[in-house]
């Protein structure tokens, strides 16, 4: 009885200790969100550049994290994810004033600054986020692995709804560097919140390299990069696919995706663990499917974004879905590795689909790309599917 009630109670504290990585996350996420919908029209309108110069800005955040997402994920596993995870908060702080020193700038010296920041802002993020997956893992358990990943995704589209209206509202009221600001600031108190939160220990055992990890999860990853590239054109071109139409509230697409995106998180985070990773995945982009396509052809403003949300719903439970079966075939001790690999296949769809997508907008139109995207989703429904049939 007594063993029961300690369970229980240290059950109680790694939940609490959970809840408080997510909160710190969603905090520290939101230098992510607070330039998307000043930086396209920023770079576009302000510095004179093109479409694809809009996607470079925006996607050179997802290339650093991608060239750094080995070491991240190695860091993880051999220091620890607390320790890891500050690290990313500090990284953080320092994006955030880069950014806030760019856009007082104008001409070449402004585009240069805004790319160091985004590449800083990457590799912080990056590792905060890796680490944090990694400081989750060992505070729960492997068993609820898809929870830990649920509420950590949920904490990132969640902050991602919140940080661009947010960022909106601080560039009318106070100007852009606001912005820049802001994003120096978050991080610092989010690593503030989890100073409390207790270390795990780590796990031992012989490493892998990094190209035995990717051997074991290649497919995973390869079906995860085909459902980010739908994230990557919205973050890139939402608000400017509304400026084209003539629609008003710009910001309000990446808002309907990341409230819809955090919506599913907050009910469903236990259907991976429970159902399985391979059949959440196929039903969640199946759905992806449908609101890409559905923004594609939208007629209005309010179809579009009905399609934006229906995206978010689908796109919610893609990633830790995917990793409860990256996790089924990594190591114990090479958890963070495992994910960091995983996750780079994201990074790379986030980091070049925005600049591949700026080159069909001349031909084809912002509205275009959205149906691209889809595409993409339904390959990553085909590899999932072969997956499943040969495993389940």
């Amino acid at each position: 009885m007594a063993g029961a009630l300690m369970l229980k109670i240290m059950i109680s504290s790694d939940s609490k200790a959970l809840a408080s990585l997510t909160i710190a996350i969603f905090i520290a996420y939101l230098p992510v969100g607070l330039p998307l919908s000043v930086l396209p029209v920023y770079v576009r309108q302000e510095l004179l550049l093109s479409d694809v110069m809009v996607g470079l800005v925006v996607g050179a955040q997802f290339v650093a994290t991608v060239l750094t997402r080995g070491y991240t994920g190695r860091l993880a596993d051999s220091c620890g994810g607390r320790r890891a995870t500050l690290l990313g908060f500090g990284i953080c702080v320092l994006a955030g004033l880069l950014l806030a020193l760019a856009l007082g700038l104008q001409g070449g010296p402004a585009l240069f600054m805004l790319i160091i920041s985004r590449v800083v802002l990457g590799l912080g993020q990056g590792l905060l986020v890796t680490a944090n997956l990694a400081w989750g893992f060992g505070l729960v358990g492997a068993s609820h692995s898809g929870r830990v990943m649920a509420w950590t995704g949920m904490a990132l589209y969640g902050s991602l709804a919140a940080g661009v209206p947010l960022g909106v509202w601080l560039a009318e009221i106070w100007g852009q560097q606001a912005v820049g600001w802001a994003s120096c600031l978050s991080p610092l108190v989010a690593g503030c919140i989890n100073c409390w939160v207790k270390a795990v220990p780590k796990a031992q055992g012989p490493r892998l390299s990094m190209f035995k990890v990717v051997r074991l999860i290649w497919r995973h990853g390869l079906a995860l990069a085909l459902h980010g590239v739908g994230f990557a054109v919205i973050s890139s071109f939402s608000a400017l696919y509304f400026i084209a139409q003539g629609w008003a509230n710009t910001g309000l697409a990446l808002s309907c995706f990341g409230l819809a995106y955090a919506a599913v998180r907050v009910f469903g985070s236990h259907i991976p663990d429970r159902l399985g990773g391979g059949k959440v995945t196929l039903v969640s982009l199946a759905c992806e499917i449908v609101g890409l396509i559905l923004i594609w052809l939208a007629p209005c403003a309010s179809l579009a974004l009905a399609g934006f949300v229906v995206t978010g719903l689908g796109c919610s439970l893609v990633f830790p879905a995917l990793g409860v079966e990256v996790l089924k075939v990594a190591p114990p001790h090479m958890r963070g590795t495992a994910i960091g690999a995983f996750s780079a296949f994201q990074d790379a769809a986030f980091g070049g689909a925005g600049p591949l997508a700026g080159l069909l907008v001349p031909w084809l139109g912002y509205g275009a790309v959205f149906g691209a995207a889809g595409l993409c989703a339904l390959l990553g429904f085909a590899l999932v599917w072969r997956h499943v049939k040969t495993t389940y």
